[in-house]
Protein backbone atom coordinates (compact mmCIF):
# COMPACT_ATOMS: atom_id res chain seq x y z
CA UNK A 1 0.00 0.00 0.00
CA UNK A 2 1.33 3.43 -0.95
CA UNK A 3 1.57 5.73 2.03
CA UNK A 4 1.17 9.49 1.94
CA UNK A 5 3.36 11.99 3.70
CA UNK A 6 2.47 13.87 6.87
CA UNK A 7 3.70 17.41 7.46
CA UNK A 8 3.79 18.62 11.07
CA UNK A 9 3.37 22.33 10.37
CA UNK A 10 3.71 25.13 12.88
CA UNK A 11 1.12 27.84 12.22
CA UNK A 12 2.89 30.48 14.28
CA UNK A 13 1.48 32.57 17.13
CA UNK A 14 -1.68 33.72 15.34
CA UNK A 15 -2.48 35.51 12.12
CA UNK A 16 -2.30 34.21 8.57
CA UNK A 17 0.79 36.27 7.78
CA UNK A 18 2.82 34.79 10.66
CA UNK A 19 3.17 31.31 9.17
CA UNK A 20 6.25 30.33 7.16
CA UNK A 21 6.15 30.45 3.35
CA UNK A 22 6.59 26.68 3.21
CA UNK A 23 3.83 26.08 5.73
CA UNK A 24 1.39 28.16 3.70
CA UNK A 25 2.35 26.35 0.49
CA UNK A 26 1.66 22.98 2.11
CA UNK A 27 -1.74 24.14 3.38
CA UNK A 28 -2.65 25.10 -0.18
CA UNK A 29 -1.54 21.70 -1.49
CA UNK A 30 -2.99 19.50 1.25
CA UNK A 31 -5.72 16.94 0.72
CA UNK A 32 -6.40 16.86 4.46
CA UNK A 33 -5.68 19.46 7.16
CA UNK A 34 -5.91 18.30 10.76
CA UNK A 35 -5.87 21.44 12.86
CA UNK A 36 -5.98 22.72 16.44
CA UNK A 37 -8.58 25.03 17.94
CA UNK A 38 -6.39 28.15 18.02
CA UNK A 39 -5.61 28.17 14.30
CA UNK A 40 -6.41 31.45 12.54
CA UNK A 41 -9.48 30.86 10.34
CA UNK A 42 -7.91 32.74 7.45
CA UNK A 43 -5.33 29.95 7.12
CA UNK A 44 -8.08 27.40 6.61
CA UNK A 45 -9.51 29.58 3.84
CA UNK A 46 -6.28 28.90 1.93
CA UNK A 47 -7.06 25.21 1.45
CA UNK A 48 -8.26 23.72 -1.82
CA UNK A 49 -12.03 23.53 -2.23
CA UNK A 50 -11.95 19.74 -1.91
CA UNK A 51 -9.55 19.65 1.04
CA UNK A 52 -10.95 17.88 4.09
CA UNK A 53 -10.62 19.93 7.29
CA UNK A 54 -10.64 18.08 10.61
CA UNK A 55 -10.63 19.98 13.91
CA UNK A 56 -8.94 18.15 16.79
CA UNK A 57 -8.47 21.18 19.05
CA UNK A 58 -7.86 20.74 22.73
CA UNK A 59 -8.53 23.51 25.22
CA UNK A 60 -8.26 23.50 29.00
CA UNK A 61 -11.28 21.60 30.35
CA UNK A 62 -12.60 20.94 26.83
CA UNK A 63 -10.56 18.09 25.36
CA UNK A 64 -12.52 17.21 22.26
CA UNK A 65 -10.03 14.66 20.89
CA UNK A 66 -7.41 12.85 22.97
CA UNK A 67 -3.83 12.52 21.75
CA UNK A 68 -4.10 8.79 21.02
CA UNK A 69 -7.08 9.50 18.75
CA UNK A 70 -5.12 12.21 16.95
CA UNK A 71 -2.20 9.83 16.44
CA UNK A 72 -4.53 7.19 14.99
CA UNK A 73 -6.18 9.81 12.79
CA UNK A 74 -2.80 10.76 11.34
CA UNK A 75 -2.09 7.12 10.53
CA UNK A 76 -5.47 6.62 8.92
CA UNK A 77 -5.30 9.74 6.75
CA UNK A 78 -1.71 9.03 5.66
CA UNK A 79 -2.85 5.64 4.36
CA UNK A 80 -5.54 7.19 2.14
CA UNK A 81 -4.14 10.60 1.14
CA UNK A 82 -0.91 11.75 -0.45
CA UNK A 83 -0.45 15.03 1.47
CA UNK A 84 -1.63 15.39 5.06
CA UNK A 85 -0.97 18.57 7.02
CA UNK A 86 -1.09 18.46 10.81
CA UNK A 87 -1.47 22.17 11.57
CA UNK A 88 -0.43 23.15 15.08
CA UNK A 89 -0.32 26.54 16.77
CA UNK A 90 3.13 28.02 17.34
CA UNK A 91 5.83 25.44 16.74
CA UNK A 92 5.04 21.69 16.61
CA UNK A 93 7.82 20.80 19.07
CA UNK A 94 7.21 23.55 21.65
CA UNK A 95 4.58 22.03 23.95
CA UNK A 96 2.61 21.01 20.87
CA UNK A 97 2.98 17.23 21.32
CA UNK A 98 4.56 17.15 17.89
CA UNK A 99 7.19 14.80 19.28
CA UNK A 100 4.56 12.22 20.22
CA UNK A 101 3.03 12.42 16.76
CA UNK A 102 6.44 12.09 15.13
CA UNK A 103 7.19 8.99 17.23
CA UNK A 104 3.89 7.43 16.14
CA UNK A 105 4.69 8.05 12.47
CA UNK A 106 8.23 6.65 12.85
CA UNK A 107 6.90 3.52 14.54
CA UNK A 108 4.46 2.91 11.67
CA UNK A 109 7.01 3.66 8.96
CA UNK A 110 5.14 6.69 7.60
CA UNK A 111 7.11 9.47 5.94
CA UNK A 112 6.82 12.87 7.61
CA UNK A 113 8.47 16.26 7.82
CA UNK A 114 8.51 18.94 10.49
CA UNK A 115 7.92 22.50 9.28
CA UNK A 116 8.78 24.78 12.20
CA UNK A 117 6.67 27.73 13.25
CA UNK A 118 7.22 30.89 15.28
CA UNK A 119 6.63 30.01 18.93
CA UNK A 120 4.29 32.13 21.00
CA UNK A 121 6.82 31.96 23.85
CA UNK A 122 8.87 34.72 22.23
CA UNK A 123 6.47 36.21 19.66
CA UNK A 124 3.51 37.04 21.91
CA UNK A 125 5.63 38.94 24.49
CA UNK A 126 7.38 40.75 21.62
CA UNK A 127 4.04 41.85 20.18
CA UNK A 128 3.15 43.22 23.62
CA UNK A 129 6.45 45.14 23.74
CA UNK A 130 8.28 42.70 26.01
CA UNK A 131 11.63 41.31 24.79
CA UNK A 132 12.45 37.96 26.38
CA UNK A 133 16.16 38.85 26.17
CA UNK A 134 17.81 42.27 26.37
CA UNK A 135 21.46 43.22 26.63
CA UNK A 136 22.47 43.95 30.19
CA UNK A 137 19.12 42.78 31.61
CA UNK A 138 18.36 39.22 30.47
CA UNK A 139 20.91 37.10 28.60
CA UNK A 140 18.68 34.01 28.38
CA UNK A 141 15.09 32.90 28.71
CA UNK A 142 13.37 29.68 29.77
CA UNK A 143 10.12 28.29 28.37
CA UNK A 144 8.12 26.31 30.91
CA UNK A 145 4.75 24.60 30.72
CA UNK A 146 2.21 25.98 33.16
CA UNK A 147 -0.01 22.96 32.72
CA UNK A 148 0.96 19.37 33.49
CA UNK A 149 -0.82 16.20 34.48
CA UNK A 150 1.04 16.39 37.78
CA UNK A 151 -1.06 18.59 40.05
CA UNK A 152 1.76 18.58 42.61
CA UNK A 153 4.14 20.40 40.23
CA UNK A 154 6.39 22.70 42.27
CA UNK A 155 7.24 25.79 40.24
CA UNK A 156 9.61 26.95 42.94
CA UNK A 157 12.38 24.90 41.31
CA UNK A 158 12.61 27.58 38.60
CA UNK A 159 13.05 30.49 41.02
CA UNK A 160 16.86 30.47 40.81
CA UNK A 161 17.11 30.40 37.02
CA UNK A 162 18.76 33.45 35.42
CA UNK A 163 17.06 35.58 32.76
CA UNK A 164 13.38 35.59 31.84
CA UNK A 165 10.81 32.90 32.68
CA UNK A 166 8.07 32.31 30.14
CA UNK A 167 5.13 30.08 31.09
CA UNK A 168 2.77 28.73 28.44
CA UNK A 169 -0.69 27.30 29.18
CA UNK A 170 -0.46 28.51 32.79
CA UNK A 171 -3.28 31.02 33.21
CA UNK A 172 -5.37 28.71 35.40
CA UNK A 173 -2.27 28.09 37.56
CA UNK A 174 -1.15 31.70 37.89
CA UNK A 175 -1.62 31.80 41.68
CA UNK A 176 0.35 28.61 42.27
CA UNK A 177 3.10 29.67 39.86
CA UNK A 178 3.61 33.02 41.59
CA UNK A 179 3.34 31.59 45.11
CA UNK A 180 5.76 28.74 44.38
CA UNK A 181 8.32 31.08 42.80
CA UNK A 182 8.23 33.42 45.80
CA UNK A 183 8.46 30.47 48.18
CA UNK A 184 11.44 29.26 46.13
CA UNK A 185 13.31 32.51 46.76
CA UNK A 186 12.24 34.82 43.94
CA UNK A 187 11.47 38.39 44.96
CA UNK A 188 7.79 39.30 45.00
CA UNK A 189 8.72 42.70 43.58
CA UNK A 190 10.13 41.37 40.32
CA UNK A 191 8.23 42.37 37.18
CA UNK A 192 5.55 40.05 35.81
CA UNK A 193 3.24 40.34 32.83
CA UNK A 194 0.43 38.25 31.36
CA UNK A 195 -0.56 38.59 27.71
CA UNK A 196 -4.00 37.19 26.91
CA UNK A 197 -5.14 36.26 23.38
CA UNK A 198 -1.95 37.56 21.78
CA UNK A 199 -2.02 38.82 18.18
CA UNK A 200 -5.82 39.13 18.24
CA UNK A 201 -8.04 42.17 18.48
CA UNK A 202 -8.88 40.97 22.01
CA UNK A 203 -5.25 41.04 23.16
CA UNK A 204 -4.84 42.32 26.71
CA UNK A 205 -1.67 42.88 28.71
CA UNK A 206 -1.59 43.01 32.50
CA UNK A 207 1.59 44.02 34.35
CA UNK A 208 2.20 43.86 38.08
CA UNK A 209 4.82 42.76 40.61
CA UNK A 210 5.01 38.98 40.91
CA UNK A 211 3.26 39.06 44.31
CA UNK A 212 0.28 40.90 42.83
CA UNK A 213 0.04 39.43 39.34
CA UNK A 214 -2.56 36.74 40.15
CA UNK A 215 -4.99 39.31 41.58
CA UNK A 216 -4.37 41.64 38.62
CA UNK A 217 -5.20 38.82 36.23
CA UNK A 218 -8.44 38.02 38.09
CA UNK A 219 -9.46 41.68 38.19
CA UNK A 220 -8.85 42.01 34.44
CA UNK A 221 -10.78 38.78 33.74
CA UNK A 222 -8.14 37.56 31.29
CA UNK A 223 -8.95 34.67 29.01
CA UNK A 224 -6.84 31.81 27.70
CA UNK A 225 -4.67 31.39 25.73
CA UNK A 226 -2.19 33.46 27.67
CA UNK A 227 1.58 33.80 28.04
CA UNK A 228 3.11 34.61 31.44
CA UNK A 229 6.42 36.49 31.51
CA UNK A 230 8.42 36.90 34.72
CA UNK A 231 11.67 38.83 34.96
CA UNK A 232 13.08 42.31 34.53
CA UNK A 233 12.13 42.56 30.85
CA UNK A 234 8.45 42.06 31.78
CA UNK A 235 8.51 45.67 32.96
CA UNK A 236 9.53 46.95 29.52
CA UNK A 237 7.10 48.28 26.92
CA UNK A 238 8.66 48.54 23.46
CA UNK A 239 5.45 48.80 21.46
CA UNK A 240 5.41 51.27 18.60
CA UNK A 241 2.98 54.17 18.75
CA UNK A 242 -0.06 53.63 16.54
CA UNK A 243 -3.42 55.13 15.88
CA UNK A 244 -6.73 53.64 16.88
CA UNK A 245 -6.99 49.96 15.96
CA UNK A 246 -9.94 49.01 13.81
CA UNK A 247 -11.12 45.77 12.26
CA UNK A 248 -13.53 44.60 9.57
CA UNK A 249 -15.94 41.72 10.01
CA UNK A 250 -16.82 40.02 6.71
CA UNK A 251 -20.13 38.45 5.72
CA UNK A 252 -19.86 36.53 2.46
CA UNK A 253 -18.91 33.33 0.70
CA UNK A 254 -15.53 31.69 1.20
CA UNK A 255 -14.24 32.98 -2.13
CA UNK A 256 -15.44 36.53 -1.44
CA UNK A 257 -14.04 36.50 2.11
CA UNK A 258 -10.65 35.27 0.91
CA UNK A 259 -10.40 37.99 -1.73
CA UNK A 260 -11.70 40.66 0.63
CA UNK A 261 -9.23 39.75 3.36
CA UNK A 262 -6.35 39.92 0.89
CA UNK A 263 -7.39 43.36 -0.36
CA UNK A 264 -7.85 44.67 3.19
CA UNK A 265 -4.50 43.23 4.29
CA UNK A 266 -2.77 45.04 1.40
CA UNK A 267 -4.04 48.25 2.97
CA UNK A 268 -3.03 47.30 6.51
CA UNK A 269 -6.57 46.53 7.68
CA UNK A 270 -7.17 43.47 9.86
CA UNK A 271 -10.32 41.43 9.29
CA UNK A 272 -12.12 38.25 10.19
CA UNK A 273 -15.11 36.33 8.87
CA UNK A 274 -18.12 36.84 11.15
CA UNK A 275 -20.58 34.90 9.00
CA UNK A 276 -19.84 32.61 6.06
CA UNK A 277 -22.43 32.29 3.32
CA UNK A 278 -22.25 28.83 1.75
CA UNK A 279 -23.76 28.29 -1.71
CA UNK A 280 -26.05 25.25 -1.79
CA UNK A 281 -27.67 23.99 -5.01
CA UNK A 282 -31.46 23.78 -4.75
CA UNK A 283 -33.27 20.73 -6.12
CA UNK A 284 -35.44 22.89 -8.38
CA UNK A 285 -32.36 24.74 -9.63
CA UNK A 286 -30.52 21.51 -10.36
CA UNK A 287 -33.46 20.05 -12.32
CA UNK A 288 -33.96 23.26 -14.29
CA UNK A 289 -30.27 23.41 -15.20
CA UNK A 290 -30.16 19.77 -16.29
CA UNK A 291 -33.15 20.41 -18.56
CA UNK A 292 -31.45 23.51 -20.00
CA UNK A 293 -28.18 21.67 -20.61
CA UNK A 294 -29.97 18.93 -22.52
CA UNK A 295 -31.20 21.56 -24.97
CA UNK A 296 -28.22 23.92 -24.77
CA UNK A 297 -28.12 24.53 -28.54
CA UNK A 298 -31.23 26.70 -28.37
CA UNK A 299 -29.50 29.35 -26.23
CA UNK A 300 -27.26 32.10 -27.58
CA UNK A 301 -26.05 33.60 -24.29
CA UNK A 302 -25.34 32.19 -20.85
CA UNK A 303 -25.04 34.87 -18.18
CA UNK A 304 -23.48 34.32 -14.74
CA UNK A 305 -24.11 36.56 -11.73
CA UNK A 306 -21.20 35.32 -9.57
CA UNK A 307 -18.23 32.98 -9.26
CA UNK A 308 -20.44 30.60 -7.30
CA UNK A 309 -22.90 30.47 -10.19
CA UNK A 310 -20.07 29.47 -12.54
CA UNK A 311 -18.66 26.76 -10.26
CA UNK A 312 -22.04 25.20 -9.45
CA UNK A 313 -23.10 25.35 -13.13
CA UNK A 314 -20.09 23.25 -14.14
CA UNK A 315 -20.49 20.95 -11.14
CA UNK A 316 -23.94 19.98 -12.43
CA UNK A 317 -22.70 19.81 -16.03
CA UNK A 318 -19.89 17.45 -15.04
CA UNK A 319 -22.24 15.31 -12.93
CA UNK A 320 -24.35 14.48 -15.99
CA UNK A 321 -21.33 14.05 -18.27
CA UNK A 322 -22.12 17.10 -20.38
CA UNK A 323 -19.93 17.49 -23.49
CA UNK A 324 -18.54 21.05 -23.43
CA UNK A 325 -18.07 20.99 -27.21
CA UNK A 326 -21.81 21.68 -27.35
CA UNK A 327 -21.05 25.22 -26.11
CA UNK A 328 -19.48 26.06 -29.48
CA UNK A 329 -22.38 28.28 -30.60
CA UNK A 330 -23.03 29.82 -27.18
CA UNK A 331 -21.62 33.11 -25.89
CA UNK A 332 -20.82 33.69 -22.23
CA UNK A 333 -21.36 36.79 -20.11
CA UNK A 334 -19.94 37.43 -16.63
CA UNK A 335 -20.98 40.17 -14.23
CA UNK A 336 -17.36 41.12 -13.45
CA UNK A 337 -13.69 40.19 -13.87
CA UNK A 338 -13.68 37.71 -10.97
CA UNK A 339 -16.61 35.81 -12.48
CA UNK A 340 -14.89 35.91 -15.87
CA UNK A 341 -11.75 34.48 -14.27
CA UNK A 342 -13.83 31.59 -12.93
CA UNK A 343 -15.01 30.85 -16.48
CA UNK A 344 -11.39 30.76 -17.61
CA UNK A 345 -10.70 27.98 -15.08
CA UNK A 346 -13.09 25.82 -17.12
CA UNK A 347 -11.43 26.90 -20.40
CA UNK A 348 -14.47 28.95 -21.35
CA UNK A 349 -13.82 32.38 -22.93
CA UNK A 350 -15.87 35.29 -21.62
CA UNK A 351 -17.51 37.26 -24.43
CA UNK A 352 -19.06 40.02 -22.34
CA UNK A 353 -18.32 41.91 -19.11
CA UNK A 354 -20.42 45.03 -18.41
CA UNK A 355 -18.72 48.34 -17.68
CA UNK A 356 -20.15 48.40 -14.14
CA UNK A 357 -20.60 45.17 -12.27
CA UNK A 358 -24.33 45.27 -11.47
CA UNK A 359 -27.36 43.34 -12.66
CA UNK A 360 -28.71 46.44 -14.41
CA UNK A 361 -25.48 46.98 -16.34
CA UNK A 362 -25.31 43.29 -17.22
CA UNK A 363 -28.84 43.44 -18.61
CA UNK A 364 -28.14 46.61 -20.63
CA UNK A 365 -24.99 45.02 -22.08
CA UNK A 366 -26.96 41.89 -23.02
CA UNK A 367 -29.65 44.01 -24.67
CA UNK A 368 -27.01 45.68 -26.88
CA UNK A 369 -25.34 42.39 -27.78
CA UNK A 370 -28.30 40.05 -27.91
CA UNK A 371 -29.70 41.19 -31.23
CA UNK A 372 -26.69 39.81 -33.04
CA UNK A 373 -27.97 36.26 -32.57
CA UNK A 374 -31.37 34.61 -32.32
CA UNK A 375 -32.33 32.52 -29.31
CA UNK A 376 -32.98 33.14 -25.64
CA UNK A 377 -30.43 34.05 -22.98
CA UNK A 378 -29.92 31.67 -20.06
CA UNK A 379 -29.38 33.54 -16.77
CA UNK A 380 -27.72 31.59 -13.94
CA UNK A 381 -27.99 33.19 -10.50
CA UNK A 382 -28.81 32.74 -6.82
CA UNK A 383 -32.22 32.74 -5.21
CA UNK A 384 -33.51 36.03 -3.78
CA UNK A 385 -31.23 38.19 -5.92
CA UNK A 386 -32.03 41.61 -7.34
CA UNK A 387 -34.82 41.85 -9.91
CA UNK A 388 -33.20 44.89 -11.59
CA UNK A 389 -31.69 42.80 -14.38
CA UNK A 390 -35.02 41.30 -15.40
CA UNK A 391 -36.84 44.64 -15.45
CA UNK A 392 -34.34 45.81 -18.07
CA UNK A 393 -34.59 42.59 -20.13
CA UNK A 394 -38.38 42.60 -19.96
CA UNK A 395 -38.52 46.25 -20.99
CA UNK A 396 -36.32 45.54 -24.02
CA UNK A 397 -38.28 42.45 -25.03
CA UNK A 398 -35.29 40.13 -24.72
CA UNK A 399 -36.21 36.48 -24.46
CA UNK A 400 -34.53 34.76 -21.51
CA UNK A 401 -34.80 31.90 -19.07
CA UNK A 402 -33.86 32.38 -15.42
CA UNK A 403 -32.43 29.57 -13.33
CA UNK A 404 -32.07 30.28 -9.61
CA UNK A 405 -29.49 27.56 -9.18
CA UNK A 406 -28.52 27.96 -5.54
CA UNK A 407 -29.21 29.68 -2.26
CA UNK A 408 -26.79 31.04 0.31
CA UNK A 409 -26.88 29.40 3.74
CA UNK A 410 -25.19 31.13 6.66
CA UNK A 411 -22.65 29.42 8.92
CA UNK A 412 -21.33 31.16 12.03
CA UNK A 413 -17.62 30.44 12.61
CA UNK A 414 -16.37 28.80 15.80
CA UNK A 415 -14.10 31.79 16.37
CA UNK A 416 -16.15 34.31 18.34
CA UNK A 417 -16.30 37.57 16.37
CA UNK A 418 -16.09 41.04 17.80
CA UNK A 419 -18.82 43.35 16.57
CA UNK A 420 -19.16 46.78 18.10
CA UNK A 421 -18.14 50.44 17.94
CA UNK A 422 -15.08 50.95 15.77
CA UNK A 423 -15.77 47.77 13.81
CA UNK A 424 -17.02 47.75 10.24
CA UNK A 425 -19.11 44.90 8.86
CA UNK A 426 -18.57 44.20 5.14
CA UNK A 427 -21.67 42.91 3.37
CA UNK A 428 -21.46 41.20 -0.02
CA UNK A 429 -25.11 40.37 -0.72
CA UNK A 430 -28.68 41.03 0.34
CA UNK A 431 -28.97 37.47 1.65
CA UNK A 432 -25.87 38.17 3.75
CA UNK A 433 -27.58 41.23 5.23
CA UNK A 434 -30.60 39.19 6.23
CA UNK A 435 -28.47 36.38 7.65
CA UNK A 436 -26.34 38.84 9.65
CA UNK A 437 -29.33 40.35 11.40
CA UNK A 438 -30.88 36.96 12.03
CA UNK A 439 -27.65 35.85 13.72
CA UNK A 440 -26.48 39.04 15.43
CA UNK A 441 -29.47 41.38 15.45
CA UNK A 442 -30.32 40.60 19.07
CA UNK A 443 -26.80 41.56 20.18
CA UNK A 444 -26.72 44.96 18.47
CA UNK A 445 -27.73 48.14 20.25
CA UNK A 446 -27.40 51.75 19.18
CA UNK A 447 -24.47 52.38 21.53
CA UNK A 448 -22.50 49.37 20.24
CA UNK A 449 -23.58 49.42 16.60
CA UNK A 450 -20.81 48.83 14.05
CA UNK A 451 -20.72 50.68 10.76
CA UNK A 452 -21.50 48.85 7.52
CA UNK A 453 -19.88 48.69 4.07
CA UNK A 454 -21.90 47.31 1.15
CA UNK A 455 -20.54 46.08 -2.15
CA UNK A 456 -23.43 47.57 -4.13
CA UNK A 457 -26.74 49.38 -4.15
CA UNK A 458 -28.97 46.33 -3.90
CA UNK A 459 -27.15 45.18 -0.78
CA UNK A 460 -27.37 48.71 0.63
CA UNK A 461 -31.13 48.84 0.03
CA UNK A 462 -31.54 45.58 1.95
CA UNK A 463 -29.56 47.06 4.85
CA UNK A 464 -31.80 50.14 4.85
CA UNK A 465 -34.78 47.82 5.37
CA UNK A 466 -33.37 47.39 8.89
CA UNK A 467 -33.30 51.14 9.40
CA UNK A 468 -29.54 51.44 8.92
CA UNK A 469 -27.79 53.61 6.38
CA UNK A 470 -24.47 52.12 5.20
CA UNK A 471 -21.31 54.11 5.85
CA UNK A 472 -19.93 52.93 2.51
CA UNK A 473 -21.41 51.75 -0.77
CA UNK A 474 -18.60 50.84 -3.16
CA UNK A 475 -18.77 52.63 -6.50
CA UNK A 476 -16.64 49.83 -7.98
CA UNK A 477 -18.38 46.58 -7.10
CA UNK A 478 -15.27 44.48 -6.44
CA UNK A 479 -13.31 43.46 -3.35
CA UNK A 480 -10.57 45.88 -4.37
CA UNK A 481 -13.03 48.72 -4.82
CA UNK A 482 -14.67 48.04 -1.48
CA UNK A 483 -11.32 47.80 0.36
CA UNK A 484 -10.20 51.12 -1.16
CA UNK A 485 -13.47 52.75 -0.10
CA UNK A 486 -13.05 51.52 3.48
CA UNK A 487 -9.53 52.89 3.72
CA UNK A 488 -10.59 56.24 2.25
CA UNK A 489 -13.41 56.44 4.78
CA UNK A 490 -11.13 55.73 7.73
CA UNK A 491 -8.52 58.17 6.47
CA UNK A 492 -11.19 60.84 6.26
CA UNK A 493 -12.31 60.05 9.81
CA UNK A 494 -8.73 60.45 11.00
CA UNK A 495 -8.44 56.97 12.52
CA UNK A 496 -5.78 55.70 10.12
Amino acid sequence: MNMGKVYLVGAGPGGKDLITVKGLRLIREAEVVIYDSLIEEALLEETKTDCEQICVGKRMGKHSVCQDEINNLLLREAKTHETVVRLKGGDPFVFGRGGEEAMTLIREGIDFEVVPGVTSAAAVPAHAGIPVTHRGIARCFHVITGHTCEDAQNYGRYAGLPGTLVFLMGLHNIEKISEDLIAGGMSGDIHAAVISEGFSRSEKVVRAPLSEIAKAVRDADLKAPAVIVIGETAGMDLRALKKQDRECGIVGTKSFASGMRQELAKRGISSRVVLEMKPVISENGRNALIAALRGIERYRWISFSSRNAVDLFFDVADEIGFDRKRFSAVKFAAIGPATAASLKVYNIPCDLIPGDYTGTDMAEALVKSHWESAGPALVIRAEEGSADMFRVLDGAGVEYEKIELYKLVSVKPDFAPLIGPGSMVVLASASGVRAFFEEYGGELKNDVMPSFACIGGYTARQLECYGIKPAIVASEHTTEGLACAIKRCWLKEGVW
